[in-house]
């Protein structure tokens, strides 16, 4: 894969899995991490599409991986990640915590439909317990204007 910012073990990647290259941003900011962690939120298929799998698969991470549809919880016996069928916007941020073992996650995904949701969820995060390296956030700009956008930055 030819890449404009190499990462350390950047050669091992042939193909990203994310919608819009999410998994190479977050190894780029990260310089190639492995042994990373991460929670998936609004993970849809454990492969295509997929935030996480190319960090789990190539690079060794770990997380949690969360969405309300629970056919695509059904599929990710295919991934070492723990899955849970759940609504995002209501977590128990101590336990997942505890499933990850660390109040520090290197990834943060947020992907959920509508881009209220993500909003919503986002929301419901207790930032002062809980850190994170790196976030993706999905506002859907292209579909529901600056709205979701402008309040993910307040």
């Amino acid at each position: 894969m030819n890449l404009v910012l190499n990462f350390k073990d950047s050669e091992t990647v042939n193909k990203f899995h994310s919608q819009a290259a999410q998994d190479i941003f977050v190894l780029s900011c990260l310089d190639g991490k492995s042994n990373g962690t991460f929670l998936d939120l609004g993970c849809h298929h454990p492969v295509h599409i997929n935030n996480t799998f190319l960090l789990e698969d190539k690079f060794n991470w770990h997380g949690v991986s969360i969405d309300v549809e629970k056919s695509f919880i059904d599929m990710f016996s295919c991934r070492k990640t723990i899955a849970l069928c759940q609504d995002a916007t209501n977590l128990d941020f101590d336990s997942i915590r505890s499933l990850i073992g660390t109040n520090h996650i290197d990834y943060l995904s947020l992907d959920l439909e509508p881009a209220s949701t993500t909003d919503t969820c986002l929301k419901s995060i207790p930032f002062n317990d809980i850190q994170f390296s790196l976030i993706t956030y999905e506002h859907d700009l292209y579909r529901f204007g600056e709205s979701y956008r402008n309040s993910a930055r307040t």
